[in-house]
């Protein structure tokens, strides 16, 4: 896991509009252990965002603390074929495109009870 070597440099936040308690259940769902904000009824995300005109566009943000202002260093979008999803690449070398796959948080698992008995299943 990458999250505990980012941790040892700098802070990390996800920040998204839901509200804290849908948060940590969304978190809790997915066993994520980093911390969450909210900007529920702010103007984060319209002076923040990483791809303007979009009210929720996942990316990152790295802030830099200077003096005494924090500035806005560097910014990223996440999305297919990004650099911080290995599963691209490994996509790419067995020459499936963008275009082919759509990542799901589940994928199909045969069920331990077949409709029909199982009579159709090649083994």
């Amino acid at each position: 896991m990458v999250l505990p070597h980012l941790e040892s440099v700098m802070s990390v936040v996800l920040v998204s509009k839901d509200a804290p308690k849908i948060q940590r259940k969304f978190a809790s769902s997915r066993g994520w252990h980093f911390n969450t904000a909210s900007h529920m009824n702010s103007n984060y995300i319209s002076e923040q965002t990483v791809m303007k005109d979009q009210n929720n566009m996942p990316g990152a943000i790295v802030y830099e603390k200077v003096a005494n202002k924090i500035i806005q260093k560097n910014t990223c979008i996440f999305g297919p074929g990004d650099l911080y999803c290995s599963m691209w690449s490994l996509l790419g070398l067995a020459g499936i495109g963008l275009s082919d796959w759509t990542p799901q948080y589940t994928y199909w698992q045969r069920p331990s009870n077949m409709d029909d008995g199982g009579e159709n299943i090649i083994e």
